[in-house]
């Protein structure tokens, strides 16, 4: 959790951040530059999201080591793996916080709200579903399929609006 913690504060920061500049130019009517800020916003989260993916998967046997102390096998087996799934949906997440920080700076708060519940719902039903067949992995690969359908969701409203 404290690894993913630390990558999801860069994910919240760049959400904020994209929030800010697409109300201030949407309030000064310059629209054409929320589209471009947007876009340029969300190629700088997922260039960021491949850069931290990388470093959870490498750095997760010693930040075990260093938060943990000594742990079982597989209790390390486990973290490992959870760490190696999670990651290869981290460009949704990054993508997704972009999304919440374009629809926030729009006034559209309603629609990441909307997200969150379909993300959450969609992690609880998987996780539960997958837990007896693949274990600790299967909090990830539900999570990894909230946030697919979360994306999805937000780019259906994006390209019909």
């Amino acid at each position: 959790m404290r690894i993913e913690g630390f990558a999801n504060s860069f994910g919240d920061s760049g959400s904020t951040a994209i929030s800010v500049f697409v109300a201030q130019n949407r309030g000064a009517g310059k629209n054409e530059r929320v589209k471009r800020g947007f876009r340029q916003g969300t190629k700088m989260m997922m260039l960021l999201s491949f850069w931290l993916s990388s470093v959870m998967v490498f750095a997760t046997p010693g930040a075990i080591s260093l938060l943990m102390g000594k742990v079982s096998d597989g209790l390390t087996e486990n973290v490992e793996m959870y760490m190696k799934v999670i990651a290869g949906f981290y460009i949704l997440c990054f993508i997704g916080n972009s999304f919440v920080g374009l629809y926030r700076g729009l006034g559209m708060v309603y629609i990441p709200v909307l997200g969150t519940v379909l993300h959450i719902s969609i992690r609880v039903i998987f996780s539960y579903l997958l837990i007896g067949k693949i274990g600790l992995a299967a909090v990830a690969v539900a999570t990894g399929m909230g946030w697919a359908a979360v994306v999805t969701f937000q780019s259906i409203l994006y390209k019909s609006r």
